[in-house]
C-alpha cells in the first residue's frame, strides 16, 4: 500500500474522530478535564522517556461545514491542531508555515491561538478495588484492610469498531454500509500535557524507579484554568502488571488494535497535514472527491503541500519503515522534555 493512500486514512481517521464526539464509535480519548481537587487514577502506557512533545494550538475555532458534507454529520466548534512552525519540522523542511499563525485565527477562547509545547503520553484508566469481608474470611486481606482501597484494576468502556480487511480497509455489508462490531477494550486516554505543571512533577518518580509504568498514579487537579497544577500520589509497585510480564504483553495488545486512535506520530502527522489544516480551518481548502483521497493534492493553506513519498499514517510510521528524516523529527520531540 502506497504512503499517500495511507495518508488518506490518517485524514479519515481524524475527521470520523471529530464526528464521532458523543457517540459509542471508537475515537481518541484524552485525558479527563478535572475541576480543583477531583482526581483520576492511571498507569503508564509509555514511559517518561518515550513521550513526544510538540507545538500545539490547543483549541481552534473552525471554519463553516463544508457544504460537501452530508447535513446530519456533526461539525465541531473547535479543534487541536499541531502547528507547524514547530523545530522538528522546520529542522526537516517539512513544512515552511503555520496556517493558523499566519492568520492569526481565533481559540474556543476568543483569543488569538498562539501555541504551546504539550508532552504527549498514553494511559490507561484504573478504578480502585475496595476490600471485603468475603476478601478477609479468605485470607486474602487482613481484616483491616475491609472499607479500604487494596489495589486498582484496569478500567474498560465499549465502543463501536469498524470492522477491517487484511489490507486495513473497512468491511462493507451487502449495501454498501461499514460492518462494524461492539468490542470492550482498555479505558486508553491520550495526555498532552505542560511541562511545568504536569509532567515535571512526574520526573522524580522517573527517577527513583528507572519507569513510571510499573505503578498507579492518582492525578489531583489544585486549581482550574491557568492556574492549575496537578499532584501526583504513588501507589505500591506492581512485579506482576508492569512492562515485560504477560499482563502487560496483553495490554499492549489491545492497543495495537485501537490503530491510529492513539498513536502519538500518526496524530502529529494527521493533525498538521495540508488535509486537516485545510478541512477543519481553511474556507479556501478545496475538499478532494472520494476517488481523490489518497493523492497528493495541492495545499490550499498558504504553505507547502505534503508530497506522497513522506509516510503519513500508524501503519507505515514504525522504525523499520521511518525515513532517516522522520526519525529525527520525533527524536527531537522526545529530546525536549528530557532537557527541559
Amino acid at each position: 500500500m502506497s504512503n499517500s493512500a495511507l495518508f488518506s486514512r490518517g485524514i479519515d481517521k481524524a475527521i470520523e474522530d471529530s464526528a464521532n464526539q458523543g457517540t459509542t464509535f471508537e475515537r481518541t480519548v484524552y485525558f479527563p478535564s478535572l475541576k480543583s481537587d477531583e482526581s483520576v487514577t492511571l498507569r503508564w502506557v509509555t514511559d517518561y522517556n518515550e513521550t513526544y512533545s510538540v507545538l500545539v494550538h490547543g483549541s481552534v475555532k473552525t471554519k463553516p461545514k463544508p457544504s460537501s458534507m452530508d447535513k446530519e454529520a456533526k461539525w465541531p466548534e473547535s479543534m487541536p491542531a499541531i502547528c507547524r512552525n514547530d523545530e522538528a519540522f522546520k529542522n526537516a523542511g517539512m513544512y515552511d508555515s503555520c496556517y493558523i499563525c499566519d492568520n492569526k485565527l481565533s481559540s474556543s477562547w476568543g483569543k488569538v491561538s498562539k501555541p504551546s509545547v504539550r508532552v504527549y503520553g498514553i494511559a490507561v484508566l484504573r478504578k480502585p478495588v475496595v476490600g471485603t469481608q468475603e476478601m478477609a474470611d479468605a485470607g486474602k486481606i487482613p481484616g483491616v484492610k475491609v472499607g479500604r482501597t487494596v489495589g486498582y484494576v484496569t478500567e474498560t468502556r465499549e465502543v463501536e469498531r469498524i470492522v477491517r480487511d487484511a489490507d486495513g480497509e473497512p468491511k462493507k455489508d451487502k449495501e454498501g454500509k461499514m460492518v462494524t462490531e461492539t468490542v470492550t477494550t482498555p479505558a486508553f486516554v491520550l495526555v498532552n500535557k505542560s511541562v511545568g505543571n504536569f509532567w515535571r512533577n512526574l520526573r522524580p518518580f522517573f527517577n527513583a524507579d528507572g519507569t513510571i509504568c510499573g505503578r498507579d498514579y492518582t492525578i489531583t487537579a489544585m486549581g482550574e484554568g491557568t492556574n492549575v497544577d496537578f499532584v501526583f500520589n504513588p501507589a505500591d509497585s506492581t512485579p506482576s502488571f508492569e512492562p515485560g510480564t504477560d499482563s502487560w504483553k496483553s495490554l499492549l495488545d489491545e492497543l495495537d488494535k485501537t490503530g491510529e486512535f492513539f498513536d502519538i506520530p500518526s496524530i502529529f502527522i494527521s493533525q498538521s497535514s495540508d488535509e486537516y489544516i485545510g478541512h477543519f480551518f481553511d474556507p479556501s481548502y478545496v475538499e478532494p472527491k472520494n476517488d481523490d483521497k489518497g493523492s497528493s493534492s495541492k495545499s490550499t493553506s498558504g504553505s507547502s503541500s505534503t508530497s506522497s513519498d513522506k509516510p503519513q499514517s500508524v501503519l507505515d510510521l514504525s522504525e523499520d519503515n521511518m525515513t532517516p528524516e522522520e526519525k529525527d523529527i520525533l527524536a527531537k520531540m522526545r529530546e525536549r522534555l528530557a532537557s527541559s
